[in-house]
């Protein structure tokens, strides 16, 4: 459910196309990229080099057919004076191409740009509803802070009311800061030494090492958070 909730969002707001997978879960975007998100690459990099000749190679070329159809129909239409009223993403991408070219700068090739699409269609829809549904998950366990942040949605909404962003954004309970957050991006955290480091006198990083914070271990860490295993939103400073 949440995989077709996001799939839609992101395709709405970075795409500007309303495909509806919550409906419709034959819907060519959710079918493929439920296919295509594979951590099979994350552990055994060597996939990387096979990927194409696999099916996750054959979803990804599909998709990124997709997408450069739309992004080329979008640039087709900007050139004629079609400007929707509220751009997405695609739009501002384009819209900031447009004013490299009037400023005599070089524009974005159009592979970069279906790149750019690509993976933020993408990284936003697994991480995403992945966190969503960790966080579901945990309010399920814990009815207390379920029943705490109901108690803060309804002071500050109506039933009738519309729940907007700008006040929703600004809710203490809601908007605090969650360690679900982090330990479902954990293996994001790898950066490779581009200048040889020496961290804390100690540990020598040369170049082109690959690294990663370990995230879990910091977290989960008593000497860092009191309690650590357990889930306790009022631990944050923004609620105290």
């Amino acid at each position: 459910e949440y995989q077709a909730m996001t799939m839609d969002m992101i395709a709405r707001c970075a795409l500007g196309q309303n495909i509806s997978c919550i409906k419709d879960r034959s819907n060519e975007y959710y079918s493929r990229a439920r296919a295509n998100s594979s951590p099979t690459s994350m552990f055994f990099p060597i996939f990387k080099h096979l990927r194409r000749f696999s099916i996750f190679g054959k979803e990804d070329h599909v998709l990124i057919q997709n997408l450069s159809a739309i992004i080329l129909e979008r640039t087709k239409q900007r050139a004629a004076g079609n400007i929707r009223p509220l751009p997405d993403l695609i739009d501002l991408i384009l819209a900031e191409n447009e004013k490299r070219v009037e400023n005599g700068e070089k524009p974005l090739h159009h592979d970069i740009i279906v790149s750019n699409a690509w993976a933020l269609f993408f990284a936003g829809y697994e991480t995403t509803s992945t966190a969503i549904a960790f966080a579901s998950y945990l309010l399920a366990k814990h009815p207390e802070v379920q029943q705490t942040l109901y108690e803060e949605m309804t002071s500050a909404f109506e039933d009738s009311e519309t729940i907007d962003y700008e006040r929703a954004v600004k809710l203490p309970y809601l908007f605090s800061p969650r360690p679900f957050a982090c330990r479902d991006v954990v293996t994001f955290t790898g950066r490779r030494c581009i200048k040889e480091t020496v961290i804390a006198g100690k540990i020598r990083v040369p170049v082109g090492v690959s690294i990663v914070a370990p995230v879990h271990s910091v977290m989960w860490n008593e000497a860092n958070y009191d309690r650590p295993s357990e889930f306790l939103p009022e631990r944050y400073p923004s609620l105290t």
